[in-house]
């Protein structure tokens, strides 16, 4: 009878209790007739592009979820280690307000591409940092050594191996000793995931947290060197996230790397092992995920992301519960109350639990409303309540109703 997870199902009868009391992560639950403003607090969101995210210009995407582009500006942020441009674009709406700031760390600037190489991680990394951001997500192409990873898919890197011996690091003068225990935060990494696990439609049994093997660059890799990698552990083969990591763990900002799989890596080509790598053709593969890059940071931006193990395990939670309003003098805008309660933070509830002559009620509400009450709160409810003593013909046509009013 009470909802227990995303699957809420109706049962026959428990002991009355009064209504659920509002859950809350810290801000005040909305009225009835409020915007959802209050659903998230406002980000800073750093977006690192690179040949899967060469520009970032999104509009519709972001309108689909209650925010609109009030501006868009470009910048040049100067640093100790040097100048970094960045476009930097504010939305607001019944979505909250937001910051985005975007850099492409090759360049692209006039038709040149910086290489691998010679990109400043240091003058980059320290710009988003001073622009206060909350968290980053970077785009990373990388050739892909396993088999369940092919090009065209995406995933994020859980931790990397960097033999390469360059060092990148602000500490040159003074030594400071950095832990990279978790050199990708586990915490965006999981909310990143449930969105492509979603929009790719990819089982929870398919790995999507993969082990980066940082090369220089800009050679690709050898298949000698694919192997050697394979072998110490590694997935997939990059040139940049790697340097990037090691900054932010510095620094203090969460981090983490959208992984594209752009390409094969070398001599891992399933028709033709001898078979060379393309540039122009990794950049096509890659362009093609935008989408789903798009949606991984339209979804930060709607669920915000745990900041630590004790906010995660809340907001898990969060959508193991129900919201309950059993009372016999409940009337259809205590109700709405109750639904908006529901989904007044995100993540939402799992359900709300409310007697059956209020399913139609929350179903239309869906319906006509679907951004501000998605289908993915579900609708449990209760019959034979509380004393369990109608007929069973009765409870049977009852429950039989209930599931075709809406009932989950």
């Amino acid at each position: 009878c009470r909802g227990a997870g995303a699957q809420a199902r109706p049962l026959h009868s428990f002991e009355p209790r009064a209504p659920a009391p509002r859950h809350s992560l810290g801000s005040e639950p909305v009225s009835a007739s409020a915007p959802q403003s209050s659903r998230q607090s406002s980000m800073r969101l750093g977006v690192i592009g690179g040949s899967s995210l060469v520009s970032f210009d999104p509009k519709d995407e972001f309108q689909c979820i209650g925010l609109d582009i009030v501006s868009s500006s470009s910048k040049t942020v100067q640093t100790d280690y040097g100048s970094v441009n960045v476009k930097i674009m504010e939305l607001k709406g019944t979505g909250g307000e937001h910051t985005l700031i975007f850099m492409q760390r090759h360049g692209h600037a006039n038709g040149g591409i910086t290489p691998p190489h010679k990109i400043n991680h240091k003058a980059n990394m320290r710009a988003l940092a001073d622009l206060k951001v909350d968290a980053i997500v970077a785009t990373t192409s990388v050739g892909t050594i396993v088999p369940h990873f092919p090009p065209g898919r995406v995933g994020v890197c859980n931790q990397f191996i960097d033999f390469t011996g360059q060092v990148v690091t602000y500490h040159d003068d003074d030594a400071k000793f950095t832990s990279v225990t978790e050199p990708f935060n586990r915490h965006l990494n999981s909310a990143l995931l449930q969105t492509l696990r979603r929009v790719q439609r990819i089982e929870a049994d398919v790995q999507l947290e993969f082990t980066v093997w940082l090369s220089q660059g800009p050679y690709y890799e050898t298949p000698a060197e694919v192997t050697a990698a394979e072998r110490l552990g590694a997935h997939v083969c990059g040139m940049t996230c790697v340097r990037e990591a090691k900054l932010c763990a510095e620094l203090s900002v969460p981090y983490s790397a959208l992984t594209v799989a752009s390409n094969w890596a070398a001599g891992r080509h399933p028709g033709d092992a001898s078979r060379a790598l393309d540039h122009a053709e990794v950049s096509e593969t890659s362009a093609r995920t935008t989408g789903t890059i798009v949606a991984c940071l339209v979804d930060l931006l709607k669920n915000g992301f745990a900041k630590d193990a004790e906010e995660a395990a809340a907001r898990q939670a969060i959508g193991l519960i129900d919201h309950t309003s059993l009372g016999d003098n409940d009337t259809e805008a205590m109700i709405q109350k109750l639904v908006d309660d529901a989904v007044a933070e995100a993540p939402h509830t799992a359900a709300v639990c409310v007697y059956p002559k209020f399913v139609p009620f929350i179903r239309s509400l869906q319906r006509e409303e679907p951004r501000r009450y998605p289908r993915t709160l579900r609708i449990a409810t209760v019959v034979n309540f509380p004393l369990g003593r109608d007929p069973l013909d009765q409870v049977v046509a009852l429950t039989n109703q209930a599931v075709k009013d809406g009932a989950d």
